[in-house]
């Protein structure tokens, strides 16, 4: 069977040149290692509907969707609120993601902060994995 893999890049700062995609050519090749070859790249701006549409068009024809940006403190990274809309779930506190950002905060010797903490705000029953050289993925 081939694997259908497709790539969503998410970000303002990718669509006005502003910063140059070098991640999609990490996935690529860390596929290209298991054997998945990248079928269609689509790069979009931070717009929640935008976001979530696609999200919902490219999921239809993918076995694996891999999203990229917007998962962080900023008021622009909508990927989490745009991945439950998509999935018909809410957003909650994922225990692992807190977790996972107290220690980040420790090793700072940091505050957590609230947008910091929006970080650890995924989609319900969201399942956080680790996978080889790449942080994380969530899979709903």
């Amino acid at each position: 069977m081939n694997t259908r893999v497709n790539l969503l890049l998410t970000g303002n700062e990718l669509m006005n040149g502003d910063v140059i995609d070098t991640n999609s050519i990490m996935f690529a090749e860390q596929l290209d290692d298991i054997g998945l070859n990248v079928r269609k790249k689509v790069t979009i701006a931070d717009d929640l509907a935008l976001l979530q549409s696609e999200i919902v068009h490219l999921s239809q024809e993918s076995d694996l969707l891999i999203i990229n940006g917007g998962l962080g403190p900023t008021i622009d990274d909508l990927t989490s609120q745009a991945l439950a809309q998509a999935c018909g779930v809410t957003v909650e506190l994922n225990p692992q993601a807190h977790a996972h950002l107290k220690v980040w905060a420790e090793r700072r010797s940091a505050q957590l902060n609230q947008p910091n903490l929006k970080q650890a705000y995924l989609p319900k029953a969201a399942i956080l994995s680790p996978m080889q050289r790449v942080v994380q993925w969530v899979s709903v």
